[in-house]
């Protein structure tokens, strides 16, 4: 699950397979909750960018003893160089952890087009090595 600036996205997967995919506004915060109780996940990963999501988050913990909150204290299995680790918003390196799994050997560059453009570089060794992020497409003008 990832808590963003203008959504909540929510990815059920078996094995590697992706089986239900789907995006909500903040308004129907409920709806993710009651998705999540019906489907009963096994594991939840949850990273937000959002501060005041915390009330959420801790409603999800009761619901589900097995949610990981996904922060700078998080071991992945990539190395992070970023100069401030702990200035790095935590919905940026999830999706290069699950890029490593499919590209094992390759620089990975990821770019996430939402409310910010973020751009995500790894080399082929694992290692986050930064990017940038910029206004989204809505917000450039």
């Amino acid at each position: 699950m990832d808590i963003g600036n203008s959504s909540v996205k929510l990815a059920f997967f078996q094995e590697e397979d992706m089986v239900l995919n789907q995006t909500f506004t903040f308004e129907n915060l409920f709806q993710v909750m009651d998705l999540l109780q019906e489907k009963i996940p096994e594991r939840l990963i949850v990273s937000s960018v959002v501060l005041d999501a915390e009330d959420f988050i801790s409603s999800l913990k009761e619901a589900f003893p097995s949610v990981l909150v996904f922060d700078t204290n998080t071991k992945i299995p990539i190395s992070n160089l970023y100069r401030t680790p702990g200035t790095l918003g935590p919905d940026r390196l999830p999706p290069l952890v699950a890029a490593r799994q499919v590209f094992p050997d390759s620089d990975i560059l990821n770019i996430d087009a939402g409310t910010c453009i973020k751009y995500n570089f790894m080399n082929r060794s694992g290692e986050f090595l930064g990017g940038g992020h910029f206004p989204g497409i809505g917000n450039a003008f």
